[in-house]
Parts: structure tokens; C-alpha cells; sequence
């Protein structure tokens, strides 16, 4: 089984899969053409990397174009992730007297690549600044903390949610040997890290999970074309608009 929180299956869901079921997929990695039972020669398939490129690729094909146009949920290409980490997470864990401690909230994470690509550098700092046995259990109990108490992410599209802890987990395991993937267990992430909420929802759990988190960055890329065709008022215009009463019974009215 798949052990954490993601993808959950029912006793009467796993009884659902028959062993031949297993057997396709078997032929499947190993290269063999389902149709004509011939192997193939060469190795197909390489699973030992798998970038967080893909994935979101991947993601982006199974919501379809019209729900990318209507959500704005595009995919946001590495080099601007590279540029925006550079001139913070990066900036942060270079300081003299900076550990490998850097908590980031993106509230619009879609596929996760922003957090993927940041815990990455929180693990390779803990990894130069401590000289750890990466085959110890130690370092396996160790990057399950930093992945716990680091990466938070909030996205309205349950799926992407789903594919964003997905791709935490595969970063995990990137950084294990065979045999010690055997025994991982991938940390619990699911309404304590990863939210499926909008972020400008005040009714949300995670107003109460995570406030009292010190965020040391705020970052991602927010779907810019959002409510455009939403039959009712988004949820970030009314949360603009109360934010404005507010203010204005506070301060008395101001001259826009």
C-alpha cells in the first residue's frame, strides 16, 4: 500500500483489484507490449528521475484547456521558479547564520513546483550543513521533518492538492537509496500542510492551522485571469471589498 495520507483506499476498493490487474501493470514497467506479448530489448522506461516538469505537465492535460482558461491554472515554467527562489528562499538559507530552516506558503500551489523545488534546497542545506548519512535512518526521519514543518500549500482544485503532495513524496524518495524506500514512511500532509480550499476563504480550516506559522516567504503564482465568467462575485472581491469597510470604519474614509 501507499503509505501517508494521499491517494487513500477503501478494504472494499483494494478487493476490487484482481490480480491480473497487477499482472498488466507488471507487463507494463517491464516493457512489454500488452497486445502482442513482445518484450522489449531495451530498458523503456527510467523511473530513477522524474521532474517535477513532468508532472505538471501531466497535470495540466488532465484538467483540460477550457478549465485552464477559466481557472488561469497554467503552469508556471521552471526558470521563473529558479528566478523567484533565487531572490529569496536561496538568499535566506545562504545567510551566515542561517540553518536549514525556511517555512513557505504558497496559496495558490497548483502543481506544487514552487514548494517541490524549495524543499530540495532545504534538504541539500541540511545535507552540506550537517554531513549526515543520507542511508541512516536518522537522515530518513529528518527530511520527513523538514518537508512537515517547511512546505505548506493551498489550492481551490482538490486534484492539484493531490498532485502537489504527490510530487513532495517522489522529492522524498529522491533522496533515499532502494533499500531504505522499503521502510519510508511519507509524512501525514493533507489539512496540516496542503489545504483544497481558496486561500481568500475566512471560513477555512487552515486560518486556524496555520496561524500560528511565522512564514519566512509568501510565494507562488496566482492565477491572474481568475473570476473572469464566475456567475457569483469571487471570493477574492469579497474578501478585497470587507477588507476595504474595514479599514475605512478604522480610519475614516479615504480618497482614492
Amino acid at each position: 500500500g501507499f503509505n501517508g495520507d494521499l491517494f487513500p483506499l477503501t478494504t472494499g476498493e483494494y478487493k476490487k483489484i484482481k490480480k491480473e490487474d497487477y499482472q498488466v501493470l507488471r507487463r507494463l514497467l517491464k516493457g512489454e507490449d500488452i497486445n502482442s506479448g513482445q518484450l522489449s530489448l531495451f530498458q523503456l522506461y527510467d523511473f530513477s528521475i522524474i521532474p517535477i516538469e513532468f508532472i505538471s505537465n501531466v497535470y495540466e492535460l488532465f484538467i483540460g484547456e477550457s478549465n485552464q482558461q477559466a481557472e488561469g491554472a497554467y503552469y508556471t515554467p521552471l526558470f521563473l521558479v529558479d528566478y523567484i527562489l533565487k531572490e529569496t528562499v536561496d538568499k535566506k538559507l545562504s545567510l551566515p547564520q542561517s540553518d536549514y530552516s525556511c517555512k513557505v506558503l504558497d496559496p495558490a500551489c497548483g502543481s506544487g513546483i514552487f514548494l517541490v523545488e524549495t524543499l530540495r534546497k532545504i534538504i541539500e542545506k541540511y545535507i552540506s550543513e550537517t554531513g549526515i548519512d543520507t542511508k541512516s535512518e536518522k537522515f530518513k526521519t529528518a527530511i520527513r521533518n523538514l518537508a512537515k514543518e517547511n512546505i505548506f500549500g493551498i489550492d481551490k482544485d482538490l486534484s492539484a492538492v493531490q498532485v502537489a503532495v504527490f510530487s513532495i513524496y517522489l522529492t522524498l524518495l529522491d533522496y533515499l537509496e532502494p533499500p531504505g524506500i522499503e521502510t519510508f514512511k511519507f509524512p501525514n500532509l493533507i489539512n496540516g500542510n496542503f489545504f483544497n480550499a481558496d486561500f481568500f476563504d475566512q471560513t477555512s480550516v487552515y486560518n486556524t492551522e496555520l496561524k500560528n506559522i511565522e512564514f519566512d516567504f509568501i510565494i507562488g503564482n496566482p492565477p491572474w485571469m481568475r473570476g473572469k465568467g464566475e456567475k457569483e462575485k469571487p471570493l477574492y472581491v469579497q474578501y478585497i471589498e470587507e477588507r476595504r469597510k474595514k479599514e475605512n470604519h478604522i480610519n475614516g474614509p479615504q480618497i482614492e
